[in-house]
């Protein structure tokens, strides 16, 4: 018997290195709006003799075809398959723009507050209708892709150098990539964050820089954010704000909020000053 392949759905992801997005397992779906005798896709699939075979960011699905390249169960002509996008990893939305999730309308997000059909790990459904008996005029691939979220990232310093509030600098070697700046801010008297360092490191300064923009958190991080001090290079290598290190903070001198992400930089050279 041979086949050809049906259909084959990727999910995408801007976060991910090799782009492939494996948050998710992809399933026929058991039950969904009234399709060809009533049957739901996963027995529809099984009725058509298909061959369905997972893969890491998705699913192919292949169908028996005659000579002449066509199935050998005809599908009815409104024929529409349904497959449930069922999350498995529960840190997708902390690195993930929730705000643009694929416009393609066989895409639809899921709501299990509204829509008892669906579980509550079932993130989203996908909708497809077409005349699958035309294989060769049709493109079998079809993707979707999610985008990284985009936030501030802030550094908190914590040091016993320096004499003056602008002698510590963060600068980016962007080396090709997007330029991305810091600014110093004058730290808010209810910062938690910073009130926490007051505690933890007494008598310690405690600076605070924001990113001037937005930026996309990716699975390789940011490379060269760069820390000076008199224009002397303390680190090469910033690490990038943990995604869990969520807040809401402020991006200037105002009270201006904006979504951010902080990590902790100390650089101290007296550690017996420091609280354990």
């Amino acid at each position: 018997m041979k086949y050809e392949q049906l259909l084959s759905i990727s999910l995408k992801h801007t976060y991910y290195k090799d782009g492939l997005c494996t948050d998710f397992t992809v399933n026929p779906q058991k039950y969904t709006e009234k399709l060809v005798d009533e049957k739901d896709t996963a027995t529809l699939l099984r009725n058509y003799r298909c061959l369905v075979k997972p893969k890491e960011n998705g699913m192919d699905i292949y169908v028996p075809i005659n000579d002449n390249k066509t199935p050998i169960i005809q599908f009815a002509n409104d024929t529409q398959l349904s497959f449930e996008l069922r999350l498995k990893n529960s840190e997708f939305p902390l690195y993930t723009d929730l705000s643009q999730l694929p416009s393609n309308d066989n895409f639809l997000r899921a709501d299990p507050k509204q829509d008892g059909r669906f579980g509550d790990n079932v993130f989203a459904t996908i909708k497809i209708q077409r005349d699958f008996n035309k294989i060769n005029e049709s493109t079998p691939n079809i993707e979707f892709e999610f985008f990284a979220k985009s936030v501030r990232w802030v550094y908190y310093l914590v040091t016993n150098q320096g004499v003056n509030d602008r002698d510590f600098l963060i600068t980016f070697d962007a080396q090709g990539s997007p330029s991305y700046t810091w600014k110093q801010i004058t730290i808010a008297e209810l910062d938690n964050i910073s009130n926490m360092l007051a505690k933890d490191y007494p008598g310690m300064r405690r600076l605070c820089f924001v990113s001037d923009q937005n930026i996309p958190y990716t699975e390789q991080g940011l490379k060269n954010i760069q820390l000076s001090l008199d224009q002397n290079k303390i680190f090469e290598n910033l690490p990038a704000p943990p995604i869990r290190n969520y807040y809401r903070t402020t991006i200037d001198n105002t009270t201006q909020q904006a979504d951010a992400i902080f990590t902790i930089v100390k650089c101290i050279t007296n550690t017996t000053l420091t609280k354990v």
